[in-house]
């Protein structure tokens, strides 16, 4: 997911890289269990790609507020197209250098 959506791991995407010091603060920025959810689904795509030495998706978007899972087939045309938008937003996060 990483190498698709680069964004996602850098410290310059997003409010603040921080760690949340209070739990109210944590509460607000992501709902409750979201992180055990994505966890059991990564699990679950591990155990098949064991299992059966092959997976048919790359990863999974899931949205707390409807509770569905959208996953993201593997399709060598879709993995082209994002990773070039991946590449020009990866240049937008970083910072410039001084």
């Amino acid at each position: 997911m990483v190498e698709l959506y680069p964004e996602i791991a850098s410290p310059w995407a997003g409010e603040d890289p921080l760690p949340s010091c209070s739990a109210l603060e944590a509460l607000q920025r992501q709902e409750p269990y979201t992180n055990q959810v994505l966890a059991a689904s990564a699990l679950a795509m591990l155990a098949r790609l064991f299992r059966y030495g092959t997976i048919g998706h790359h990863g999974a978007f899931y949205n707390a507020e409807t509770g569905r899972m959208h996953v993201m087939p593997v399709d060598p045309e879709l993995r082209r197209r994002t990773q070039r938008r991946s590449r020009g937003l990866l240049k937008k996060f970083q910072p410039e250098a001084a």
